[in-house]
């Protein structure tokens, strides 16, 4: 698999958002399927249900969000992954390196050790301080 999506794409794929279009230009083009964990998965159906709590959607537009996914699961666009634990472990070692120089968050350094244990090529992410970890833990960044 060559791409790995963070959740700021993820969501942007989704949910209405200033990096829509680029994320959605960019998704027609990618070498599929991208990777998907039940923690990233997990991550974007939070996200979604947090712009529900903030009544900035519908209960129709979580439908709708949901629909697409499952449709584009269902299509191939994703690809199941299952990491067995290892994430949390190799997670821990970019805490360790580098958590106090970049600031980033614990749910984003689990997204770039994902990213280091399946290999990908290019990882994808909206978030400045992912993108400076991705790109400082060895990962080819493509950023909107």
């Amino acid at each position: 698999m060559k791409y790995y999506c963070d959740t700021s794409i993820l969501a942007s794929i989704y949910l209405e958002d200033s990096h829509s279009k680029k994320a959605m230009q960019w998704l027609q083009n990618a070498v599929l399927p991208i990777p998907l964990s039940l923690f990233s998965e997990l991550e974007l159906m939070s996200a979604i249900q947090q712009r529900l709590f903030r009544k900035e959607i519908t209960q129709t537009e979580v439908l709708k969000c949901h629909y697409y996914f499952q449709k584009n699961l269902n299509q191939g666009v994703y690809k199941r992954v299952t990491l067995e634990g290892k994430e949390y472990s190799q997670a821990l070692q970019l805490v360790r390196n580098y958590t106090s120089s970049i600031g980033c968050r614990t749910l984003d350094v689990l997204h770039v050790a994902s990213a280091l244990l399946l290999n990908i090529q290019e990882f994808v992410t909206c978030d400045v301080r992912q993108k400076l970890l991705a790109e400082t833990a060895g990962l080819r960044v493509i950023s909107f």
